[in-house]
């Protein structure tokens, strides 16, 4: 549109996605607007609308793409902001799940490259450990709530004992979510302790008659 396109598109470089430089299309083509402009004068001039309200509309219709263009650029200039407040909790999450699991985590990115490519590589590494995180919270949670039933049953009502039974098994173990709560370790211990109540609570049976040794 020859009326507006000096100034319309002049966010256009700020719209595009790739770096600057690599891209040099505009946004609409200069003959895709001369068209535009021509059909509507054409429909306009079949209608009978005067050249003046003709003119006024094509200068409101200019105003509006410059709206819709400035709120895009706002809209992507807010969403750096976003990503970048996102890429800094996802970090924070990160070295908690790092440390629980005692896993190393390295989202392989550079403080110079675009913040998207940070926010994904950082969000790619978080979900690889939350989903290491929820297996071992459920290998924790099943040996430690197991081993808990046994020592219940293997309480012979003394008061240590009986503290057993307000007591979770992994009580002595780091919290699941803090430092070193949920390493292979960890699990492989109470693993152990749980095989050993076992072990105890089947030299408790008592024997059948005839049964071998």
């Amino acid at each position: 549109f020859e009326a507006f396109k000096p100034s319309c598109f002049t966010h256009v470089a700020s719209l595009r996605c790739a770096p600057p430089g690599t891209m040099s299309s505009p946004l609409l083509p200069t003959d895709e607007q001369q068209i535009a402009l021509a059909s509507l004068r054409t429909a306009w001039s079949e209608i009978g609308l005067p050249h003046a309200e003709a003119e006024e509309a094509i200068t409101k219709l200019a105003g509006e793409l410059r709206s819709v263009l400035s709120r895009t650029v706002e809209g992507e200039q807010a969403r750096k902001a976003q990503l970048t407040a996102d890429e800094a909790s996802l970090r924070g999450e990160l070295s908690a799940l790092s440390a629980a699991l005692a896993e190393p985590a390295s989202p392989g990115t550079s403080s110079s490259e675009p913040p998207l490519l940070r926010y994904r590589a950082v969000i790619s590494e978080v979900e690889r450990l939350r989903v290491l995180r929820d297996e071992r919270a459920a290998q924790r949670s099943a040996a430690a709530s197991s081993l808990h039933a046994i020592l219940l049953e293997l309480s012979t009502g003394t008061p240590e004992e009986e503290q057993t039974r307000s007591t979770a098994a992994d009580a002595d173990e780091p919290a699941p979510e803090g430092a070193g709560g949920l390493t292979v370790e960890l699990v492989h211990r109470l693993r152990q302790r749980l095989e050993a109540a076992e072990a105890e609570r089947a030299a408790r049976l008592p024997r059948v008659p005839g049964a071998r040794a």
